[in-house]
């Protein structure tokens, strides 16, 4: 069998599928190797994006992955592939002694942005881990947080029923005192 070499490009998309125009800044849209040949079908590309979703109206972005060809793009669209949206937020680490925050450092949500032309499927099935595991924690707080509210609220009611029988009583005396009131002042006359 023979080689096939394919080169390829990456480039930052908005959702909507249109190129996101650089900034006035320098510094590139995508930081990592933007071109990378495919050898047998597969490429790894390695990325981070430089622009924040918070600074171009809340928007998503797609990284699409095309040959650098143009021509063999225009024939074969489907060597087209893009990545689900994702939002590119500031990732904000804290100084452990201080508390403070470090420098702001720009980071795909969920690390989506690295990965295969595939869509990272590994790093996907990771993430479902995580987040399954976190769910079962949560799931456990969860039933563990109703048994304490349903203890609170049993001794809510029995200190409803405590104040409720206090109360009677209360008001039993005072009415035995008002009738005995009341009748000593009749036979005063």
């Amino acid at each position: 069998g023979r080689k096939a070499a394919l080169p390829l490009k990456a480039e930052l998309l908005y959702e909507n599928g249109q190129p996101v125009e650089q900034l006035a800044t320098c510094e590139p849209l995508l930081v990592g190797k933007t071109e990378v040949t495919a050898m047998q079908g597969s490429a790894m590309f390695k990325l981070r994006i430089t622009s924040l979703s918070s600074h171009r109206d809340k928007q998503r972005f797609r990284i699409r992955v095309s040959p650098q060809d143009m021509g063999l793009l225009v024939r074969e669209p489907g060597l087209a592939v893009v990545t689900t949206p994702m939002k590119c937020v500031t990732k904000l680490t804290h100084r452990s002694s201080a508390g403070m925050k470090h420098e702001s450092t720009e980071e795909a949500d969920g690390e989506e942005a690295e990965g295969s032309a595939d869509g990272g499927g590994e790093m996907k099935k990771r993430k479902r881990d995580d987040l399954e595991a976190q769910l079962e924690a949560q799931g456990l707080q969860i039933e563990s947080l109703q048994r304490t509210s349903s203890e609170l609220l049993e001794k809510l009611t029995d200190l409803k029923q405590l104040l409720s029988q206090a109360l009677v009583g209360v008001e039993s005396r005072n009415c035995q005192n008002a009738k005995v009131g009341g009748s000593a002042e009749g036979e005063s006359r």
